[in-house]
């Protein structure tokens, strides 16, 4: 009788084990939590594998997550390329589009995109000027930054995002492409903080 208890329990045990593991390979789920971009709209934009978030500063969402991109640039591993990438879906936020680029072309970018936030929600973002004490914050003058924002590159850069934007099939930002494949956004995910635990599951996956 022990020896049968024994061998029902092992039984039970093996089976509850092989559920929990199955339970975790499949908790992330394409169509649900992430999306398969089609493979002729697939894109990279620098070196793979690759995290590429499209935002908009004048999103609140967008604002929100910043903190948490932040925090996951400081723990995702070292080769794993990041770039924020400028959603372009209507003229309305050409603003947004341009500036950015603009920081881009100055070298600025990732020392001045949270702090676009902070300043376009506390309606110190509103003039050309407020456009020049951003940029004076980081050491570039008012001519540098004219010069920035009348330049091919510029230009060009914001024919691309119109190009990616249509491509990504995002629907809302931010969203986030991984290795120019997945798409994965907070409401897929389930909330912000979820949206980095699927983008590290999709960075393994190929």
């Amino acid at each position: 009788m022990h020896k049968s208890n024994f061998y029902i329990k092992f039984s039970i045990f093996i089976v509850l084990f092989a559920v929990l593991n199955l339970s975790a390979k499949a908790e992330y789920v394409e169509g649900k939590h992430y999306t398969v971009i089609e493979a002729k709209n697939q894109f990279t934009i620098g070196k793979q594998p690759e995290v590429v978030e499209f935002f908009y500063f004048g999103c609140p969402f967008c604002r929100k997550t910043e903190p948490l991109v932040e925090k996951w640039l400081k723990t995702k591993p070292s080769k794993v390329n990041f770039e924020y990438q400028p959603a372009f879906y209507s003229p309305r936020i050409t603003w947004s589009v341009k500036l950015f680029y603009v920081t881009k072309v100055l070298n600025k970018e990732y020392e001045l995109h949270g702090e676009i936030y902070e300043r376009y929600f506390s309606g110190k973002l509103q003039s050309r000027q407020d456009i020049y004490d951003l940029f004076a914050s980081v050491g570039i003058d008012k001519k540098a930054v004219n010069e920035a924002y009348e330049s091919f590159a510029v230009k060009n850069l914001m024919k691309k995002a119109k190009e990616l934007t249509k491509k990504s099939g995002i629907e809302g930002v931010p969203s986030f492409i991984v290795n120019g494949k997945y798409r994965v956004s907070n409401s897929s995910a389930g909330s912000p903080e979820k949206v980095f635990d699927v983008i590290n599951y999709l960075l393994k996956k190929r």
